[in-house]
């Protein structure tokens, strides 16, 4: 199969700023979670001024987004100063599981500026460091007393989308099949920046 890259903008709640993370699996989107820094890596919180946009990015990756955006460099902090900050998630349709702690920035040691934007999108159904991240997050959670991070699962055996907890516009849809339509409602909503 072929596996479309993005890049995606998640709006924070105390900050009229955006996380961007990268993707190859657009399908597992409507399960994000949490996104994933790396604690020692160096974020950059820029301004694309052709979009009046404000977004963080890894440092190491500015020269590779700046050949597409005119970024403008407005601050720089490291991943463990972006954990805990509280994104608005990306699709409605999991969005009560705020409450027990979802869309929030964690760290895990896995995560590079190789590629992507140094910002790792979290499905932990579909992705065996997204699972293992969670289940550290989970620990650590636990110790402190606070609600874990649930694991959510909208895909059936068949590998289609249960229609009861599904998007509407991916239900009973082959996952694969859904990349399509998933990227052209980001893109109609804003959130795709590229």
């Amino acid at each position: 199969v072929q596996d479309p890259a993005i890049t995606v903008l998640l709006r924070l709640e105390d900050e009229e700023a955006h996380l961007a993370i990268w993707t190859t699996t657009p399908w597992t989107l409507p399960s994000n979670l949490a996104v994933c820094v790396g604690p020692e890596l160096e974020y950059l919180k820029v301004r694309d001024t052709e979009r009046d946009l404000v977004l963080y990015i890894a440092a190491d990756r500015l020269e590779h987004y700046g050949k597409r955006h005119q970024l403008e460099v407005l601050a720089s902090l490291t991943g463990a100063e972006l954990a805990g900050r509280r994104y608005r998630p990306l699709f409605p349709y999991f969005a009560d599981q705020a409450e027990q702690g979802a869309f929030v920035v964690i760290t895990g040691d896995y995560v590079t500026a190789d590629d992507g934007t140094g910002l790792v999108h979290q499905a932990p159904a579909f992705g065996e460091d997204d699972f293992k991240v969670l289940q550290l997050e989970n620990r650590a959670r636990r110790e402190a007393g606070q609600p874990e991070l649930p694991l959510i699962c909208p895909v059936m055996a068949n590998g289609k989308y249960d229609p009861e907890q599904a998007p509407e516009l991916v239900a009973n849809m082959w996952v694969k099949d859904a990349d399509k339509v998933l990227v052209r409602d980001l893109k109609e909503r804003g959130k795709l920046l590229h």
